[in-house]
């Protein structure tokens, strides 16, 4: 188990630091040059490093290549909810910027089907 992952196994996302991460623009790293230049190596290069990734990487990398800085948090938030789902993650803590209202919550619960659970105003823990 990595720092990154609590006891219970469930991964970690600080969504305060990825939208700091986000406004930055896309990066270009080595497989994506790779990738640009010939598809079929990028690709290659692209699933071995996706063997080596844990969850949370894999999470963090879908997250800057899928969500915006431009859509709303709740848009976003429910975005990262569907790609753990994807990627097959059943308990999923997410650290915030800020405290979200209630209804709001509920709108992420609904679009997102899943269980989100306050543990204070900017941490939830969502079973998914």
């Amino acid at each position: 188990m990595t720092s990154s992952q609590i006891q219970n196994n469930a991964v970690r996302f600080d969504y305060t630091h990825f939208l700091g991460e986000s406004s930055r623009g896309h990066r270009w790293r080595f497989v994506d040059v790779i990738h640009s230049i010939a598809p079929i190596f990028g690709t290659l290069w692209q699933q071995e490093i996706d063997k080596a990734q844990n969850s949370e990487q894999k999470l963090w990398e879908s997250a800057l290549n899928q969500l915006s800085s431009t859509h709303s948090d709740e848009k976003n938030l429910v975005k990262l909810l569907k790609i753990a789902k994807q990627e097959k993650i059943a308990s999923l803590e997410i650290s915030l910027p800020y405290s979200f209202e209630q209804e709001q919550i509920e709108a992420i619960c609904n679009r997102a089907e899943v269980t989100i659970d306050c543990v204070d105003e900017e941490l939830w823990k969502v079973t998914l």
